[in-house]
């Protein structure tokens, strides 16, 4: 039979004994990542510092997205794949509306979801509308209306993951 260290051993009975995620991350930090990094980890659970690395990263997609459309010629594929445009528009918005989401606390999610789904929806679908028309400003782009579809559907599912995630941290 295998045996293993006397500390490792020790982890891992603790770990049986307790499916809980911080026995398992303890584990992980202990054997694996060294205290360096695991207290990195510890940092990156911490639901004020996610809240904000967030709202950073939405105005960074915000700005992104403006100036992708403010370029009158894109980088494409030798050969183009279809609806690969629609989808990287609905990943745009998505992460927009998913990171934008964020700026609103947990707590508001928890009482009033409809009305923020609807709200982050909105201000995400009315910044979709509004790059469609800043693009019928450059030159060798167009408006188009499927590009706003694929915005508004990109965002609807982002957000209906926010609400799942916001669900699941309710129930533990």
């Amino acid at each position: 039979m295998l045996q293993l260290p006397n500390l490792l051993y020790n982890d891992m009975n603790l770990f049986r004994r307790s499916y809980s995620f911080n026995n398992l991350y303890f584990y992980f930090e202990t054997c694996f990542l060294g205290k360096s990094i695991g207290r990195a980890m510890h940092f990156l659970k911490n639901r004020r510092f996610i809240q904000s690395l967030m709202r950073l990263c939405s105005i960074i997609c915000a700005v992104l997205i403006f100036f992708l459309s403010s370029q009158s010629k894109l980088p494409t594929l030798s050969e183009p794949i279809f609806g690969l445009d629609k989808l990287l528009h609905a990943f745009a918005f998505g992460s927009l509306a998913f990171t934008s989401s964020y700026w609103l606390s947990d707590r508001s999610w928890k009482e009033k979801p409809f009305l923020l789904f609807f709200l982050v929806v909105g201000i995400v679908a009315l910044y979709g509308a509004s790059d469609e028309f800043h693009q019928s400003f450059v030159p060798n782009r167009s408006v188009s209306v499927y590009d706003w579809i694929a915005d508004c559907v990109g965002a609807v599912l982002a957000v209906l993951l926010r609400l799942w995630i916001v669900r699941k941290t309710k129930e533990n």
